[in-house]
């Protein structure tokens, strides 16, 4: 599994996220994270990827 930063504009009863976007600049700190989300409307949060190899 892999974890992905992801900007999510809509939460659906806190199962999936959609749209979900990556931060478009490198992240120091959550707060950077929020704040760079935030920016567009949309929230912070990590989600968990299963890996394709």
């Amino acid at each position: 599994l892999q974890s992905s930063p992801q900007c999510c504009a809509v939460n659906v009863l806190g199962v999936a996220s959609l749209p979900c976007t990556a931060p478009t600049v490198d992240l120091y700190s959550r707060e950077d994270f929020a704040r760079h989300c935030g920016q567009s409307g949309a929230t912070a949060q990590c989600c968990v990827l299963p890996a394709v190899s």
